[in-house]
Parts: structure tokens; C-alpha cells; sequence
């Protein structure tokens, strides 16, 4: 859990880089399945950007 301070930060930087919270959690579980995943375990990633 975040504290406030934290997601208010988190919510600027995402705003700054043009995407969403959402997003970055979402890239870095995909990230960490890809480096962490059983031989053979493919992980897909798509990625929904709406500007």
C-alpha cells in the first residue's frame, strides 16, 4: 500500500511521462514475469496508450 505522499508522486511522475499509474505497474509485472518466469512460460505484453 502507498501512502499518500507517495501515490501523489507517482501520479505526477506518470503525468510528466504521459501514461498512467496503471501503465508503469502494469510494464513492471510484466518485466518482473519476464525476468523471473519458468523456463519454457512466455508472458505477453500489450500495451493500451489513448492519448
Amino acid at each position: 500500500m502507498l501512502d499518500a505522499q507517495k501515490k501523489a508522486a507517482l501520479a505526477a511522475a506518470c503525468q510528466s511521462q504521459e501514461t498512467t499509474p496503471s501503465e508503469v505497474v502494469r510494464s513492471l509485472i510484466m518485466a518482473f514475469l519476464a525476468e523471473h518466469s519458468a523456463a519454457g512460460t512466455t508472458v505477453s505484453a500489450k500495451r493500451h496508450k489513448t492519448k
